[in-house]
């Protein structure tokens, strides 16, 4: 079966604000899926949209044994029209901008009597998010992103998790804290490099190489030189 160059528009009037958003260019293609063993089908789904620049989806199914696998790929989602859809009408806080990447490769099968539900060398991305509170700046990061070699959970009789290779790093973090504290951090850098994690039947292990920490110095807000301020912090490996 397919689709091709095909359209889809949601409207929501129930708020204040009617929201709308459409795909378009819709193309979705589905082959070979069968319920026999061992019989692997296929699909590709793409689209573009007002409120994201491309969607894309493709991978494996079978039914027989029970088998999905594939990426999903998520390119220049602008966050702030989201938030003003989702957020509560009373939330203290409001999104003025933020833009957001995502990879995210995944494996789902079952095996044994269990489920195993994986995520191979996922990868996220945000930038320029601004958030404020009270039309007063709160929080603006430059850039983030957010890498994994793999995270794997399993379901049985009880539900175990796995953890590789998770780093982060983060550039331009600023905080403006609320007027009842008045202060204003600012960290230049973070890098949380190689985290290893797993839980299973209640134990758990973690390791990680290294935590760095580069510029941060924090202001009270009617003093323009930092009260407090390092040039650098590197935590090693712990475990």
């Amino acid at each position: 079966g397919a689709i091709e160059n095909g359209s889809v528009t949601f409207t929501d009037a129930s708020k204040k604000e009617v929201f709308t958003t459409n795909l378009e260019n819709l193309n979705y293609t589905i082959q070979d899926i069968s319920t026999k063993p061992n019989t692997i089908g296929a699909h590709q789904f793409r689209a573009n949209g007002a409120l994201f620049e491309d969607i894309a989806w493709e991978g494996g199914i079978s039914l027989e044994p029970f088998k999905l696998y594939g990426q999903l790929w998520l390119n220049t989602l602008p966050l702030a029209p989201w938030w003003d859809y989702l957020a509560p009408a009373d939330a203290p806080f409001k999104l003025k901008s933020a833009t957001t990447w995502l990879s995210l490769p995944y494996r789902l099968f079952y095996e044994n009597d269990t489920l195993h539900v994986a995520l191979d060398k996922a990868r996220l991305e945000l930038k320029n998010l601004n958030l404020s509170q009270e039309d007063n700046p709160f929080v603006s990061l430059a850039d983030f992103s957010l890498d994994t070699e793999l995270f794997e959970a399993t379901f049985m009789d009880e539900v175990a998790l796995t953890l590789e290779g998770l780093s982060l790093k983060s550039k331009g973090l600023h905080v403006n804290l609320p007027k009842e504290f008045p202060f204003l951090l600012s960290l230049d850098e973070i890098a949380l490099n190689d985290l290893y994690a797993s839980s299973k039947e209640g134990e758990y292990d973690a390791s990680l190489n290294s935590l760095v920490f580069e510029g941060f110095h924090g202001f009270m807000a009617s003093n323009s030189e930092p009260f407090t301020s390092f040039d650098s912090m590197k935590i090693g490996k712990t475990t």
